[in-house]
């Protein structure tokens, strides 16, 4: 500074930084300079501005001129929307022909329509206490369990199409306990609320607010049991017989290395894997004991788990190899437009993308104490929704007669492998380009009946259909696991107690898998006194392994075999409606279990077979502990347990084993 006057450079600071030299020349440009370049930009840009604002009401003047996309006028009214939900085994073919109704004609689309699925349980226990869409409960328990139905379902249906009559009786029915008769349900009614608690979350508050009208099938599909042609096949098995007597001809027909496993999708998720399950615990090859239902679930658990949702997914879940060596050991009771759909050639746009040449060849055989699914469809009216309820109720029936009467509709059916509606409404014979029609084999013989076989009278109802969802929840949880720890002193001797991999250890670990509501306890046998390292009953998980890793050895023998029947005993008693799944565990060295006679061994075992059913895992901490003829052997044997011995990943063989019974992975 000099004299007050600010010299040139210092005035000019930015000339000493490092600039690039053409934003160096542009900065220091005198005044005028810059202004003249600005004036210019500005002139550009409104240019530009001026003719894309030209170019855009060009083309708003030629929309203006022709009117709207396809050929509809630019005067058209909103359009009504009507909301479909519908069973997951139907939404995608459903979703086509609503789509299709929506594109048909020219000029103004008078209805929209929204295509939606929700597992069955949860759309039946919505619509049960339907009130809860317009008026949630404010907050939920700590568990969670609640009913949302605007977060467990969708948007309030205005159409509902189940896969079978039965979800609708549920629905109708709803108020009634287990053992309560109800009058059949009508052609319309009101819905009454839940609350008898007997399905969890169906049973939650929630009163009246719609009504259903039934108006008709719009397809139907038989449940059948889809099996491998490689297996051996009984001729006569195809017409309708119980599906008890399908399984157990099936079976016997069979080498005898080889096993059939029975699956079924999870019952939760549609109507038809419901009926199947109905059926399955009704079956003489289920068993008429009380531990039925636990020991079928758990067989299939252990061939399949998690249990697909949908008859797709679980035909999915068998083609994938890398999961499973199911896909050619697996009769599988899906609809039989699925099996159908999954029986068609390479290359043709109706297989699904996961089916395989392995996949693709299998027949069904028709239980006939499963009914046909009848895809019902049902108007759901909703009180106070008096504004455009005439308008609603107009587009609702027109929809039906469509998807009911039209031959275009119904050839969305057709082509998925359903059955149309009959003139009498009831299932006609297969299309000629159907899936149905499709050759199994260079024989020509057909995949599927061309006429359904007649089932037997249904003995289904809400009631009965309440009960097996009561036992299916049971079966898979909580469970009964008590552990057996031999803590004799050849236990510490031997270096199989403490640290990592060892006794204590598989323990603590395996107990990851159980959860708050199961029951569990582990029992030191080789204590006189206070053999209860924890107490049977139900506990907090971090306690208990705490408590198991404190554990001491005693300066005992180890007593297998009274340890053994003390257990059974225990998870047995005190059982009557429940069925939860039972395991006990046996942790030991073997070393106190070797001079076992063989009528002792015999005795022991025919204890473990009795019902209701225990299954017994053992892990021997020695080598050869599973060798045939021991007792560790012929007692995992007798229950469909599992022995595990130091060949085996027993830490992880371990917990997964425990995972069958108990419920900490759902958690």
């Amino acid at each position: 500074m000099h004299g007050g006057v600010v010299s040139s450079v210092a005035g000019r600071w930015w000339l000493r930084l490092p600039l690039p030299r053409l934003v160096r020349r542009r900065l220091s440009a005198p005044r005028g300079a810059r202004a003249r370049r600005a004036l210019r930009s500005r002139r550009r840009r409104s240019t530009a501005l001026g003719l894309a604002a030209a170019l855009a009401l060009a083309g708003f003047g030629t929309w203006w001129a022709g009117g709207l996309p396809g050929g509809a006028s630019r005067d058209c009214p909103p359009a009504m929307e009507l909301r479909v939900l519908t069973d997951p085994d139907l939404r995608p073919t459903v979703k086509k022909a609503a789509d299709a109704y929506m594109e048909r004609g020219s000029g103004c689309r008078s209805v929209g329509i929204t295509t939606y699925d929700a597992k069955a349980t949860d759309a039946v226990a919505a619509l049960r206490a339907s009130s809860l869409w317009q008026d949630p409960p404010a907050a939920c328990p700590a568990t969670g369990e609640c009913l949302r139905p605007q977060r467990d379902v969708g948007p309030q249906p205005d159409i509902w199409i189940p896969a079978a009559g039965s979800a609708w009786r549920r629905v109708m029915e709803g108020g009634q306990t287990e053992a309560g008769g109800s009058a059949a349900a009508t052609a319309t009614g009101d819905v009454s609320s839940g609350g008898d608690g007997t399905e969890g979350a169906e049973g939650a508050a929630g009163e009246r607010a719609v009504t259903l009208d039934a108006l008709g099938s719009v397809a139907f599909t038989p449940m059948v049991l889809a099996v491998p042609i490689s297996m051996a096949l009984v001729p006569e098995s195809q017409t309708g017989r119980p599906l008890g007597s399908l399984i157990s001809e099936l079976r016997d027909a069979q080498r005898p290395d080889r096993s059939v496993s029975v699956l079924r999708p999870d019952p939760e998720g549609t109507d038809g894997a419901l009926l199947a399950t109905e059926a399955l615990y009704a079956s003489s090859e289920a068993g008429s004991g009380s531990g039925s239902a636990s020991s079928l679930e758990q067989s299939m658990a252990q061939a399949l788990r998690p249990m697909p949702a949908t008859a797709r997914e679980l035909m999915c879940a068998l083609a994938d190899g890398t999961r499973n060596p199911l896909e050619d050991s697996a009769a599988v009771l899906v609809p039989e437009q699925t099996m159908a759909q999954c029986n068609l050639p390479s290359g043709d746009p109706g297989r699904p993308r996961c089916a395989t040449d392995v996949l693709d060849n299998r027949t069904a055989q028709y239980p006939n104490d499963i009914p046909v699914l009848d895809l019902p469809y049902l108007q759901v009216t909703w009180d106070d929704a008096g504004r455009d309820a005439e308008a609603r109720d107009r587009e609702v029936r027109r929809f039906y007669a469509w998807l009911a009467e039209d031959t275009a509709a119904q050839k969305f059916f057709t082509d998925d492998g359903f059955r149309r509606v009959g003139d009498n409404g009831k299932p006609a014979p297969p299309e000629e380009n159907s899936p149905l029609r499709a050759d199994l084999d260079a024989t020509g013989r057909y995949a599927v009946r061309q006429s359904i076989p007649p089932t037997a009278t249904s003995t289904v109802t809400a009631a009965s259909l309440n009960t097996t969802l009561r036992r299916y929840r049971q079966a898979l949880g909580p469970g009964r696991v008590l552990y057996l720890l031999d803590n004799s002193t050849s236990m510490a001797d031997k270096r199989v107690w403490d640290g990592s991999g060892r006794a204590k250890e598989l323990v603590v670990r395996s107990m990851s898998s159980l959860g708050a509501g199961d029951a569990y306890g582990v029992w030191s046998i080789a204590s006189e006194k206070d053999p209860d390292v924890v107490p049977f009953g139900r506990h907090g998980r971090a306690a208990a392994q705490k408590a198991v890793a404190a554990a001491g050895t005693a300066d005992v023998d180890a007593r297998v075999v009274e340890g053994l029947r003390e257990g059974f005993a225990t998870l047995r008693d005190g059982l009557t409606e429940d069925d939860p799944p039972r395991l006990l565990v046996l942790v030991t060295d073997d070393e106190d279990s070797k001079g076992l006679t063989k009528k002792e061994l015999a005795e022991l075992v025919a204890k473990a077979e009795q019902a209701p059913p225990v299954r017994v895992v053992v892990v021997s901490l020695r080598g050869g502990g599973c060798s045939a003829g021991r007792l560790n052997e012929a007692i995992t044997e007798a229950t469909g347990g599992r022995c595990l011995d130091l060949s085996d990943d027993i830490p992880t063989e371990l917990t997964a084993e425990v995972a069958k019974t108990g419920t900490g992975d759902a958690e």
